[in-house]
């Protein structure tokens, strides 16, 4: 079945982080840059997710303590007015406003531990073993300081971002050796238990945005927490952390407009 691809355009008026200062929401005669933004979704309920939009963007602006407001506006049902005042660097705005990570654990294709587990030298080799609903991922061991191996994985997911209660960046003790702590909702945890009662000994990749950042072989059954590792930077720990904590949402933010208004 063709997937129906929902584009719904959403005005977002961005204007920088408001520090130390009570948020005062409403207000007139102040100048702001305005970035249009269009959601692109495959889910068939278009109007929810403009709705948990709205809800994501009003929990990312908290999180940053930016001084705004999210509206739908009355002109259009499919668009949403996000207001903020006061000078501001723009592209950590829209990096942190508009940016949606996709993080997914799934299986890994591999004999289970003690052996090692299963790669390939080329794309080409493992596509060529990949079978029916299985994908292939680029997967640098050595932390991007080698070369690229290559590993088969279920399109699957066992759990996503959306089933993450908390995530926090902890430090291994360097500013480029950062990790992810997680705590899971009740489904998620209920999930991925059961999954990883019954694999015990496989593996399991952590994917973000499309690319594996680690795999680990199961040691136990997992319950409602566990960690990502994967030297992240602490500047990058910490921004998935909060766009982990600020909600999922099903779709890309895509900014089409910038331009500024008011004084």
């Amino acid at each position: 079945m063709q997937k129906v691809l929902h584009s719904v355009v959403i005005a977002l008026v961005v204007l920088g982080f408001a520090t130390g200062c009570t948020k005062i929401s409403r207000m007139f005669g102040r100048s702001g840059t305005e970035f249009v933004v269009r959601v692109e979704t495959e889910k068939p309920n278009a109007d929810e997710v403009i709705e948990l939009a709205m809800k994501v963007m009003a929990s990312r602006l908290d999180a940053a303590n930016i001084d705004g407001q999210v509206v739908r506006t009355p002109e259009s049902a499919d668009r949403i007015s996000v207001k903020v005042f006061g000078d501001q660097d723009l592209e950590m705005v829209k990096r942190f406003l508009f940016t949606t990570h996709v993080l997914e654990l799934k299986k890994a294709i591999s004999a289970p531990n003690p052996a090692p587990m299963t790669t390939y030298p080329t794309a080409e080799a493992a596509q060529a073993a990949a079978r029916e609903k299985q994908q292939v991922l680029p997967f640098n061991q050595r932390g991007g300081s080698g070369p690229s191996q290559f590993v088969i994985l279920e399109e699957r997911s066992v759990i996503t971002g959306e089933d993450i209660r908390q995530a926090d960046a902890v430090t291994r003790g360097t500013d480029y050796d950062y990790s992810i702590s997680f705590r899971l909702t009740k489904d998620g945890a209920q999930k991925l238990g059961e999954w990883t009662g019954r694999n015990i000994g496989n593996y399991m990749a952590v994917v973000v945005d499309g690319s594996i950042v680690s795999v680990a072989f199961i040691r136990s059954q997992i319950i409602d927490s566990g960690e990502i590792s994967g030297r992240f930077s602490k500047e990058s720990a910490e921004e998935l952390a909060a766009n982990l904590n600020s909600g999922y949402v099903p779709a890309k933010l895509i900014v089409l407009d910038e331009r500024r208004f008011g004084n």
